[in-house]
């Protein structure tokens, strides 16, 4: 409102002052800051776990891939035989 009326800003300086309006908004600063960090390392630890999930699906992956070989083998190896 004081930068329509410049008559007012004494009184907005005041009220800010009284309010404790800095000091409120640099807490509310660090509690966001803190947040975010917390927030962060949320996301690298859901990261991480989705990277694992998908490292356990490729091993298992590889691993019925062996099974398969192994019984396709087996069974080329049972036809030869007879």
């Amino acid at each position: 409102i004081f930068w329509s009326e410049p008559t007012l800003q004494p009184l907005y300086m005041a009220i800010r002052e009284y309010l404790e309006i800095p000091q409120r908004v640099e807490i509310m600063n660090h509690r966001v800051s803190v947040i975010s960090d917390l927030l962060d390392m949320l996301n690298g630890h859901l990261n991480g776990m989705h990277g694992e999930f998908l490292e356990w699906i490729v091993i298992i992956l590889i691993g019925v891939e062996i099974v398969i070989g192994v019984v396709t083998i087996t069974v080329e190896a049972a036809k030869l035989s007879y």
